[in-house]
Formats: C-alpha cells, sequence, structure tokens
C-alpha cells in the first residue's frame, strides 16, 4: 500500500505543475503513538525493534510534522514529485549496507 501511495504522490505532482500544486510523499518509519503496541505485532516484533535499533529511537510525532511542515513551507516551493524517507536514516542505511543484520524471526 505504501508503493501505491508513493506512485500516486508522482503522478498527482505532474499532474498539479499547470496549477501550481505540489504534491510529495512523506515515508515515515517507526513513530511513537497509541498505536505503536499494534503495529509492532502487526509488522513482527523482531523486525520492528531492529528498525528502532537501526536509528537509535523512534519518531516523535512532532518529527513527521515538521517534515511536513517544512514542505507545506515556502522553503520546499520547488520541491515537487519527491518520495521523502522521513525515518531517522533507515532508508539510507539499508541502501548502503550500514544497517545491521536482519533478526531471523524478522527475515
Amino acid at each position: 500500500s505504501k508503493e501505491f501511495a508513493i506512485v500516486h504522490a508522482l503522478h498527482a505532482a505532474g499532474e498539479g505543475v499547470a496549477r501550481g500544486i505540489r504534491v510529495n510523499a512523506l515515508l515515515p518509519g517507526a513513530v511513537e503513538t497509541a498505536l505503536t503496541p499494534s503495529f509492532r505485532t502487526s509488522m513482527g516484533a523482531a523486525m520492528y525493534d531492529w528498525a528502532v535499533e537501526q536509528t537509535g529511537r523512534s519518531a516523535d510525532p512532532e518529527d513527521i510534522a515538521d517534515a511536513v511542515m517544512m514542505l507545506a513551507s515556502p522553503l520546499a516551493r520547488w520541491v515537487n514529485g519527491a518520495a521523502i524517507p522521513v525515518d531517522g536514516g533507515l532508508t539510507a542505511a539499508i541502501l548502503t549496507g550500514r544497517a545491521g543484520p536482519v533478526p531471523a524471526a524478522a527475515a
């Protein structure tokens, strides 16, 4: 479902250009909310804990809100059609091979 949301945002970004509408996708990592226990169970505790371990902590909702506010501000006026990981560097760690090994229970 996340991949669909990304592709939809990228498509919408192209559609909105003529009207001056920017569309971007934020890709949050683990965020500490009231739903965290349920999400941790559905994702698998080992995988969830591994992801948090790679970044040192889970995000606070404010961490994600700050990224939304930045994108909505004039500071991001030239950002359009971007899929932006807001995950404390987890995506970068995975893509560069810096992430630790995935636990056997999560693989």
